[in-house]
């Protein structure tokens, strides 16, 4: 035997008597050791250590007991193992591995969140499954969820920072100032649709070195309204210089004017009233021009004011602000046919759909549903 290794938990199975001269030798050893040590009889310390649960064999140590605790130096509780759960009262590992994590709301109480698989009923709302969950024993009752596919339902909440989002809905928005207080509120609902209530202002400069617009179908105004500007498009000629932001800005857009040939052989140049010219790359789509303002150098211009697009009922004022011009300068058709704004000359304009005429007119006719009111000669020069 010299020379050679023993292992007890290798060569030997406790409770087991020895088999070969290795194993006899082996416990031969450990006996004179146990006894010089004071312990006593091997065999006896073996059958103690089985009799209180403990089983040493090949590759492992049993500890058989329906309650195993881990005491402290003081004789505390600080880890126990009974019916295959774990109590403690910090676990503290760089990886867990778990099916299901719940949280309870006292000690022994009932279970009000979940992190884990969603295979379970109670993870699952329509067929669909919530791995985590908080406030309830279920996905389906909790004020709090996550879906497996990143749904995310709350019943409340308050997001500070920044948050970026696609679509969504919403029943009420309170709109908070930097103070912390209530500016006012945005209501949604399927009785009223959109409902804001405190100060509204859309203001600002464009990229494109223009004020920023608010676009709406139709707006109907319940009280006051006011405005201190309107778009201008001032007619040159052949062309014209619409000006988006009024005429206190030098910013314009510049629009030559399509023409046609009426069946006098007269050239008419056709002005469009709603976005004029290419108004896909002019940034003119959806512009309304309020006020033409004549200015022609050179006399026999006519002029045909194209409202298609436009609705019924739109107005617009026009004036020669030449007032070096005589008569037939500028012209322009109405219901009646061509009539001659001289210059210092103003009017209002009002379109109605051609339909209403009674009697009503041929559609090749230009100048159909346009009405005008005022007319005086103011003359400067």
């Amino acid at each position: 035997m010299s020379g050679e290794k023993l292992s007890l938990f290798t060569s030997i199975a406790v409770n087991k008597q020895p088999k070969t001269d290795k194993q006899t030798e082996l416990v031969r050893l450990i006996t004179n050791q146990v006894s010089k040590s004071g312990i006593g009889n091997f065999s006896q310390l073996v059958q103690d250590l089985d009799a209180a649960g403990i089983v040493i064999g090949k590759d492992r140590i049993a500890i058989k007991a329906k309650q195993t605790d881990i005491v402290d130096n003081n004789g505390n509780t600080i880890a126990m193992f009974s019916n295959g759960k774990l109590n403690a009262s910090l676990i503290d590992a760089e990886t867990i591995t778990v099916n299901h994590l719940y949280a309870k709301s006292a000690q022994g109480g009932t279970s009000v969140g979940h992190f884990g698989n969603y295979d379970i009923d109670a993870a699952k709302i329509s067929g669909v499954g919530y791995p985590l969950w908080l406030g309830a024993s279920t996905a389906a009752n909790a004020p709090f969820r996550v879906s497996k596919d990143g749904e995310l339902y709350a019943t409340k909440g308050i997001f500070k920072g920044e948050i970026q989002g696609v679509s969504g809905s919403f029943y009420t928005l309170t709109c908070i100032n930097k103070n912390g207080a209530s500016s006012g509120e945005i209501t949604f609902s399927s009785d009223t649709g959109m409902e804001f209530s405190g100060d509204i202002r859309h203001q600002g400069v464009h990229s494109e070195n223009r004020g920023y617009r608010f676009y709406s179908a139709d707006i109907w105004c319940r009280g006051a309204f006011g405005h201190c500007d309107r778009v201008v498009a001032v007619v040159k000629g052949g062309y014209m210089l619409v000006y988006t932001m009024g005429q206190n800005h030098e910013n314009y857009v510049y629009v030559t004017l399509p023409t046609t040939i009426n069946t006098s052989g007269t050239t008419v140049y056709k002005i469009p009233l709603y976005s004029p010219g290419d108004y896909s790359t002019n940034g003119l789509a959806g512009c309304s021009i309020d006020v033409v303002v004549f200015n022609v150098a050179t006399s026999g211009y006519v002029y045909d004011f194209d409202f298609s697009g436009t609705n019924n009922t739109k107005t617009l004022d026009i004036v020669n602000v030449n007032d070096n011009q005589n008569a037939n300068y500028v012209k322009f058709f109405d219901t009646v046919g061509a009539h001659s704004l001289d210059g210092g000359k103003a009017m209002h304009l009002i379109y109605v759909k051609p339909k209403w005429l009674t009697p009503t007119l041929e559609e090749s006719r230009f100048g159909k549903g346009i009405f005008w009111t005022g007319e005086k000669d103011l003359n400067w020069a």
